[in-house]
């Protein structure tokens, strides 16, 4: 979702958000409740569960379209995000394809895209099952959450300008349920937690020693650049010859 907002715009997404999405989720997950509250032990999907007997392969095709389109949403995002922290520093130069001549925001990176398609097919692999799956995804997700979170801090105390009681207050609340959520799952470690931990360190490590290498360079060229006078003055003392209609940019 962040990363569709530099291709379609925030008033496309909020709109999708707020009369489709959000009512969509409120009514689905009270419903799961009130399955859960008639039916103390239910065993199944509770999403498949609310649905009538001849609605379910219809239901399944739908969650796998859902499935389908978020899959393409976090390899696009992925794309987007990878030449963001370039640009910024933050990551090493990698082949970036410009799709299409008209719109910026479509591209495509082999090396995101095969690196993805090659853990995926590992893990589905080692894992076995999406239940399995389960220790991992809840770990990734929490711990995003959290993440997200401490980044609406401060967005709310440098870019909003809010005192500092007020955006502690605000992100306070929501930092207490998503702590809540991140220590739970720390018990799913050994179960696969350990998987998003370890490949989000990963890549902090290469982002942070690739940012001060970048820093360095960055300072090294500072300390010496010169003015023009002093170059000209530099090029007559040193006696470099100088072909007239030459220019040097």
């Amino acid at each position: 979702m962040y990363a569709g907002m530099g291709h379609v715009g925030r008033n496309p997404i909020r709109a999708s958000w707020y009369v489709i999405v959000l009512p969509a989720l409120l009514l689905n997950y009270a419903g799961q409740v009130a399955l859960f509250l008639g039916q103390p032990a239910m065993d199944g999907n509770p999403f498949f569960r609310l649905a009538p007997s001849w609605s379910i392969y219809p239901l399944a095709g739908l969650a796998t379209i859902a499935t389908i389109i978020a899959s393409q949403a976090i390899i696009t995002g992925s794309f987007s995000l990878t030449r963001q922290a370039m640009q910024l520093g933050w990551f090493p130069g990698a082949r970036i394809r410009q799709t299409s001549s008209e719109e910026y925001g479509q591209i495509y990176v082999p090396f995101v895209n095969w690196t993805k398609m090659v853990l995926t097919i590992a893990l589905t692999v080692s894992f076995g099952s999406s239940e399995r799956l389960a220790g991992a995804y809840g770990t990734a997700v929490s711990t995003t959450m959290l993440l997200t979170t401490a980044l609406l801090y401060n967005v709310m105390h440098e870019r909003w300008r809010w005192p500092i009681g007020l955006a502690l207050t605000a992100s306070g609340v929501f930092l207490v349920i998503d702590f809540a959520f991140f220590v739970a799952n720390l018990f799913k470690i050994r179960e696969g937690g350990w998987i998003p931990l370890t490949f989000g360190m990963l890549v902090f490590i290469v982002m942070i020693s690739w940012h001060f290498g970048f820093e360095a360079i960055r300072r090294r060229h500072t300390t010496i650049t010169e003015m023009p006078d002093e170059f000209f003055g530099h090029l007559k003392k040193s006696g470099v010859p100088r072909v007239p209609g030459t220019a040097i940019f």
